[in-house]
């Protein structure tokens, strides 16, 4: 696990992967995306990657939405050079709203 982020539903957030410091080895590098996996997806509202990109041995996301009071697994997966698969997953809780008093 890499970590927990709470996010609100309006904005979106980048979240980054440093494959350098999260499991590769010397002389080992990323030589290809797997991708971005959100979960739960329900509805057209979740929580949801944008965009996604590997650059130099970092892996970066920007995700939109969300339900406000649901929380989300967001997974990184890369192949890298020695053939392995590395995945890094983070918590993401979808803040609720905060009411103002008029």
């Amino acid at each position: 696990m890499s970590g927990y982020v709470l996010k609100t539903a309006e904005l979106p957030v980048e979240l980054p992967v440093d494959w350098r410091a999260h499991g590769l080895e010397p002389d080992e590098h990323v030589c290809d995306d797997l991708g971005w996996t959100v979960m739960p997806v329900t509805c057209e509202l979740d929580l949801a990657v944008a965009e996604q990109f590997v650059a130099e041995d970092r892996s970066f996301a920007l995700l939109e939405g969300g339900v406000p009071g649901t929380t989300y697994m967001v997974s990184a997966r890369v192949r890298t050079t020695s053939r392995r698969t590395l995945t890094r997953s983070y918590v993401i809780r979808i803040a609720e709203p905060v009411s103002r008093a008029a």
